[in-house]
């Protein structure tokens, strides 16, 4: 039987912004590989992961403006084959997944099997405090998708609650919770913290961007303020509680500036 999704989307090669993530995960991997070969980190492999994620993440919650995306991406990914890995893939794709539910960007309404899967992905990667908050993100915005649908069914709400319970204990029972001293950079939790308090205050200008779905409606306003707000939270949560330095959040940093400036910088902003 064919898994059937209202999460998933097609990805269009002729679309500009598209094909600047593929050249970028192709690039960064080829340039991951060199770096190994000849002796390199050998976590730099997940630069391509970056590259992806950190553009899908900008496209999520910045739809109107594609160069937030363009320029996230492969940043993201040179932060890392310079810098070394940082903060947790799993974690940044767990936000991104946790904006695409909340902010709505298929226009679908999501099935029982696409709950399953993403409660599944909250629990399988809560073994970190990074971990954790991504999966624990996942589950607020499942929860907050469930109770905005007018069907009423149980599923909705049981399955986040479910997932939240058992991220939390498998974080105890990998021993993933930060031990004393905890350790937190200021000058990370600053920015992120400062940024965050930006899109949380500042509402998106209405969307013109339209969603996959075929009724072809333009993106809610108040749905994609609050999937910036849920991503915004949850990356002060995870940097503060991963005692992540400024290094290691820097891509996430720059991903959620450039939507703070695209946002001030569109001609319907507010003044």
């Amino acid at each position: 039987m064919r898994f059937r999704s209202h999460l998933a989307r097609d990805f269009d090669v002729t679309v500009p912004s598209n094909v600047v993530a593929i050249v970028a995960i192709a690039l960064s991997g080829i340039a991951a590989v060199i770096i190994i070969l000849n002796g390199g980190d050998s976590g730099l492999w997940v630069a391509p992961g970056a590259a992806l994620l950190y553009w899908a993440l900008a496209r999520e919650i910045d739809p109107d403006h594609p160069w937030t995306a363009m320029v996230a991406g492969p940043v993201g990914a040179l932060w890392t084959l310079v810098d070394g890995p940082g903060l947790s893939l799993l974690a940044v794709g767990a936000l991104m997944v946790g904006a695409r539910i909340v902010v709505g960007t298929t226009g679908r309404r999501s099935l029982l099997s696409d709950w399953v899967v993403v409660g599944i992905g909250a629990i399988a990667i809560s073994y970190t405090v990074s971990g954790w908050i991504g999966g624990f993100t996942l589950a607020v915005a499942m929860a907050i998708d469930g109770a905005r649908q007018d069907d009423q069914a149980r599923w909705r709400l049981v399955i986040p609650a479910i997932a939240a319970i058992a991220a939390t204990v498998v974080l105890t029972a990998a021993d993933g919770l930060p031990t004393a001293p905890w350790d937190i950079d200021p000058a990370a939790l600053a920015l992120v913290g400062g940024l965050g308090l930006i899109l949380v205050l500042r509402g998106p200008v209405a969307p013109t961007s339209i969603v996959d779905a075929r009724h072809g409606a333009t993106l809610d306003q108040r749905q994609l303020h609050l999937g910036r707000a849920t991503v915004a939270i949850a990356s002060v949560a995870v940097t503060a509680a991963a005692g992540l330095s400024l290094s290691s959040v820097a891509p996430l940093v720059l991903t959620l500036g450039l939507v703070v400036v695209s946002n001030e910088l569109d001609p319907g902003a507010r003044a």
